[in-house]
């Protein structure tokens, strides 16, 4: 089993939504954040140059670690063919989970 965790800029939560239906994740929770970075040194950030917080959303699941991978591939996918400013585009990562009642 998989703990699947998405951020992205609050424009991708529709998306987002349709991606993880696309993966037959069909159970999810999500939230409203704001977003920070205070990294100025760095080319690549989550929310470059903001001074402010960014309007940003978390979704995440419990899955098996087949739905995960089909969701990582799915979002790549869509990122590469849909994100022009990948600063913004869509975040996934996973967390193993050993144990759950």
């Amino acid at each position: 089993m998989k703990l699947v965790i998405i951020t992205a800029v609050a424009s991708f939560r529709e998306d987002i939504i349709k991606l993880l239906k696309k993966a037959k994740i069909d159970s999810y929770s999500g939230a409203e954040m704001d977003g920070y970075s205070h990294s100025e040194s760095s080319s690549f950030s989550w929310f470059p140059g903001a001074k402010e917080g960014i309007d940003s959303h978390m979704f995440f699941a419990f899955t098996t670690s087949k739905q995960a991978e089909n969701l990582i591939n799915i979002v790549t996918e869509f990122n590469q063919c849909t994100v022009e400013n990948k600063n913004f585009c869509i975040k996934v990562g996973t967390v193993p989970v050993d144990k759950y009642i």
